[in-house]
Order: structure tokens, then sequence, then C-alpha cells
């Protein structure tokens, strides 16, 4: 349980942006900020908790008004993957319907939060590409900072994991730690292909060999995205989330004319 001044905090922030207060113990991205010298006050890292939530939402959303025009998104069915505790979820509940939003995350104890208590459809992810499906597919699966922590060997196969799941015309969004990530990581040598990975990792219950810290240049992710011929590479923007983290857009050509 989090101390009365943080959950007064939360209480604030959460009410002038009009979503949920409530914050599981075991959220690893609230727990990562609050307890980040960086920011000034615990205050702070609960604003920002908030707000970074937000805006990641309303960038998503600004994405796929400039993909299907601003007429059909509510017609879009969404699946958010590695959704964790919420910190996005609750802003996306603001931009679409609950009944266009699915989230999905690999631990029980997120799933039963977001289910329960932000009151969003979920589905469990799986510890493999390999044992991960699902019994429904959507328009748009979006991965945020999920490809930032994987390592070479199952890169490419959560692409295609998730990319199962498209729609014709269906989009596959997410984002990498890219060139410029760098300065983050001072530890960053790419190698030959142009990936590195590091096992080590805010989420401490899941195996840092599977889920570390990884950056990618654009040559690497395109030539995994390139193996699958029902892939075809829409966007891809540098920099484009939090000033380092690269974003890409695959969409789905089964299906298209």
């Amino acid at each position: 349980m989090f101390p009365s001044d943080l959950l007064k905090a939360c209480d604030r922030h959460a009410h002038l942006l009009q979503v949920s207060h409530e914050i599981h113990p075991d959220d690893y991205i609230f727990r990562f900020l609050i307890e980040n010298n960086s920011f000034p006050s615990k205050e702070d890292a609960v604003k920002y908790y908030f707000e970074d939530g937000q805006r990641s939402s309303i960038k998503l959303k600004s994405i796929l008004e400039d993909l299907v025009g601003e007429e059909k998104i509510s017609a879009l069915k969404i699946l958010e993957f590695a959704s964790g505790y919420g910190c996005v979820t609750r802003h996306l509940l603001n931009c679409f319907s609950e009944k266009q939003l699915t989230s999905c995350d690999i631990h029980p104890q997120a799933i039963e939060f977001l289910q329960e208590t932000l009151g969003v459809r979920t589905m469990r992810s799986k510890d493999s590409a390999e044992e991960f499906e699902a019994n429904d597919q959507f328009d748009v699966v979006f991965a945020l900072s999920f490809f930032s922590h994987l390592p070479k060997d199952t890169f490419g196969k959560w692409i295609e994991a998730l990319s199962s799941l498209l729609k014709p015309e269906g989009f596959l969004i997410f984002t990498t730690h890219g060139h410029l990530s760098q300065k983050f990581l001072p530890e960053c040598k790419f190698d030959e292909e142009g990936f590195f990975f590091h096992p080590s990792s805010e989420q401490k219950d899941l195996e840092t060999s599977v889920y570390g810290l990884s950056a990618s240049k654009f040559e690497y992710v395109y030539r995994e995205a390139s193996r699958l011929t029902h892939l075809k590479m829409n966007r891809y923007q540098e920099a484009f989330w939090w000033g380092h983290q690269d974003l890409y857009i695959l969409k789905n050509t089964k299906g298209s004319s």
C-alpha cells in the first residue's frame, strides 16, 4: 500500500485528467517513477505518471486519425499489448469506447486490476510468442515500449505473433529504443546487425534474459518485419515517443485488393 500523501496526489492528478485514481501496488511504472531521484518531489513523479499516460493515449489517437481518418476512429477494434497496470489504459478509455479496447498483459494481477478496477476488456499474454494466441482479431495492435525490452531471439517472433492478430488492412504499431536512445543507455553498443540487448529490467518478476533492455536500428527492425510477406512498412519515425523511442507502423496486406 502507498502512503496517504501519494494517494492524495493520485486523487488530485487523476481528477484533473478525468481518469481513475486507482494504482495497483505492483504497478512497476508507478513505483519506478516515485523512486526516481530525478524528480524534484514524489508529487512531481505522480503528476508525470498521469500526464505521460495521457500524452501517449493522445498520440495513439492522432496516429490513428492520420491512418484511417477521424470519422472511422470509433469503428476500430484496438488491442493494447503489454499494458501493464493501466498507466496508458485509463486514458485510452477517454479516447476510445470500452467496447473498442482490449488490454493484454503477462501478469494475472494486472489483468484482474484492468478488468475489475478500470473496467476494460482484457486478455492474458504468454511467456513466449509461440504460445500466444487469441480468439479474436483487431484493426490495431498497439505495443508501447514492449519491443524495447526483447532479446534478439524473440524480437521477430513477437512481430509475427502480434501481426497474426490483425484484420486485413490492420496496423501493428510499436516503439523501440533506437539510435537516439543511446544517450539514456550508456552501455549500448549495437552489434553488426544493429541490435543491442542487456539483461536488466525494472520488472523484477520477469527473467531478464527474456525481458531486459534492448535497442535496435531501423535496418534491423525492417529486416525482421520483411521476413513476413504479409506486412508492409507503413511509417517509421525516429524518436517519436519520449524524444528517443522510434515509432514503427506495419500494415497487414493480407486480403488487400
